[in-house]
């Protein structure tokens, strides 16, 4: 009697599972040297019958390697949907591709051949990389998002990828040595990689794990450097102060000019410091703005591939302050002094056009840079951080924040990554507590007093200037203050589990400091050092502080630079090589780095 067609069918289902079952074992074992021959033997079927079935052992190689990468991408999908926390789901994943390899050891030892072989397809070693970027880009994710709850170890996420990869191809490449039973028992429990995600000190106190400073080596705002000299040789000395003697572990380098920033940044990384490049165009139009960023992702890739998984680039910082197109205005004081400026500001029109140009931005870098991505925004910036891997925000506390400022910092974690303060900081003087970001405008009042009261300084400005006390005509400098309060703002940091912070910032240069404190600009800085002017830029300084102040509309103080004759090429005492001296603030702030 004929066999039906329902039987027949069943037969080559059979049959074919038989030859896929077998070329499973025999490609574990032999790799591509694999052949029909080998196949069908195992089958127990004739040659004839195999290749019936397939047209040839690549034809067969091919299927199961796609059927392991269809079923392969399901787990990272499906864990993105469950409900738990990111370690939670971080565990499923990891147990899934464990599990897998434990019960499908042949597979796995496939899958690690194929990608080894120079012979085998170039079609399917790609099948199976795509397989695995997938799952590695949703591991990395569940990483970043578990750090900032706290879950997993706060080390660089690039690094904790390559210990978990070198992990599973240690033991896919042992498997290979091994037979299909002792293939089974040697893949560990899930639990036992995860040990080394996992903060040791989880349910403590979190604690920050990144300890910054910001360092300038050159921004440039309405034509005036602020980094005037760039002495290589001093930037290799301080870069060995903030990090044996304020006790950083990265600092973030910014600055126009990208050679300055690459040579600043490799110094850094040479001497052991995480480096998180701030390359930074200011008052520019957009279309220039990110083909500079364009190349400024080929010098951080440049640098990334030295000194791998110890950079961090960011696209830019406060951009509706500093970029074109974003809110009204060609410059930063145009920006800031528009009428409409802060009723555009609460309404958020200035949010729109900032992603649009932030998610270009991220674009540009991208095409080259294959490391860490952030933006430092400020806190009226609802930034959309889907395309960043750290959410960042330049964060200062003044009177008007300072009962909410833990809540503020708080806030920022419900985008489920790390938090990092890209800069905060305050002035040393009198006062320079209450405002905050807005330290710098004692400035102002300092010309008024110079010029008898005939400056015309802006109202916001002149208002906030009522609040900070003089003596004897003059405003009060005070290094205490700063001190103070930066050891304040750490504590809440860290209190708070941030993933680290800048302090804003390590030198200032253009804000030379005076004895006298009718000219001390140093009260006007918010630099951990204070600078005496060098000979050679001085003058340069004094004459672009005029012209900035022509532009302003606003006169200059007469015969400014013979006020600084008695300071002019001074060093300091601590460190008799640097034309500066440490603040209070500078031994606070190493102190706590020290100690947490």
């Amino acid at each position: 009697m004929p066999r039906t067609k329902q039987a027949n069918e069943e037969i080559r289902k059979e049959t074919t599972k038989k030859i896929l079952d077998s070329a499973t074992a025999v490609f574990a074992a032999k790799g591509h040297a694999a052949t029909m021959a080998d196949i069908a033997a195992k089958a127990q079927i004739s040659q004839g019958l195999a290749y019936h079935y397939f047209k040839s052992k690549e034809e067969i190689l091919a299927i199961l390697i796609k059927q392991v990468a269809e079923a392969g991408g399901g787990p990272a999908q499906r864990v993105n949907q469950i409900q738990g926390t990111p370690g939670q789901r971080l565990a499923l994943l990891i147990t899934y591709i464990l599990e897998n390899n434990r019960q499908n050891p042949a597979m796995a030892q496939i899958m690690y051949n194929t990608l080894e072989d120079e012979n085998a397809p170039n079609d399917l070693k790609a099948v199976i990389q795509r397989n695995g970027k997938g799952i590695q880009d949703a591991m990395r994710q569940l990483i970043v998002e578990g750090q900032a709850t706290g879950e997993i170890i706060r080390d660089d996420p690039d690094q904790l990828m390559v210990a978990l990869l070198a992990c599973f191809n240690g033991l896919m490449k042992r498997a290979t040595m091994l037979g299909p039973d002792d293939a089974k028992s040697h893949f560990p429990d899930a639990k036992i990689i995860l040990r080394m995600l996992i903060p040791e000190n989880q349910g403590e106190k979190k604690k920050m794990n990144r300890k910054g400073v910001s360092y300038d080596v050159g921004r440039v705002m309405m034509g005036s450097q602020w980094r005037p000299k760039f002495d290589p040789k001093q930037v290799h000395r301080e870069l060995e102060i903030i990090k044996n003697d304020l006790h950083c572990n990265t600092v973030r380098i910014c600055g126009l000019d990208l050679k300055r920033l690459e040579n600043a940044a490799e110094d850094a990384l040479t001497q052991g410091l995480e480096v998180w490049l701030s390359p930074e165009m200011w008052d520019r139009s957009q279309e220039e703005t990110l083909a500079y960023l364009e190349k400024a992702g080929e010098v951080a890739e440049a640098l990334r591939q030295q000194f791998p998984g110890r950079v961090v680039l960011s696209v830019g910082s406060e951009a509706t302050l500093f970029t074109q197109g974003i809110v009204e205005g060609e410059n930063f004081m145009q920006r800031l002094n528009n009428p409409s400026f802060w009723m555009n500001i609460q309404a958020g029109v200035h949010n729109p056009p900032l992603n649009a140009f932030l998610s270009k931005a991220c674009s540009a870098v991208k095409k080259t840079f294959k490391g860490p991505v952030t933006y430092f925004s400020v806190p009226f910036e609802k930034v959309d951080w889907s395309p960043f891997d750290f959410v960042g925000v330049d964060l200062y506390r003044d009177a008007r924040t300072k009962n909410v400022f833990d809540r503020m910092v708080r806030g920022y974690f419900v985008y489920k990554k790390p938090v990092m303060i890209g800069e905060f900081g305050c002035c040393s003087f009198r006062g320079a507590d209450l405002l905050g970001a807005n330290g710098f405008i004692i400035v102002y009042g300092m010309m008024n007093d110079l010029l008898g009261g005939k400056l015309t300084v802006p109202s916001p400005f002149a208002e906030m200037l009522k609040v900070i006390p003089k003596a004897d005509g003059h405003y009060i400098r005070d290094e205490a203050v700063q001190a103070k309060e930066l050891v304040e703002e750490l504590a809440v940091f860290d209190s708070a589990g941030m993933e680290g912070a800048f302090v804003f910032t390590f030198v200032s240069p253009t804000s030379a400091y005076n004895e006298d404190p009718r000219f001390d600009l140093d009260l006007g800085s918010f630099s951990l050092v204070k600078s005496y002017p060098e000979k050679d830029t001085f003058k340069q300084i004094v004459s672009e502080s005029a012209k900035q102040a022509k532009e302003l509309g606003i006169d200059s103080v007469p015969n400014l630079s013979d006020k600084f004759a008695n300071v002019i090429g001074k060093h300091g005492t601590t460190y008799p090589d640097m034309p500066w001296e440490p603040k209070e603030s500078f031994k606070a702030v190493a102190d706590y780095y020290a100690n947490h």
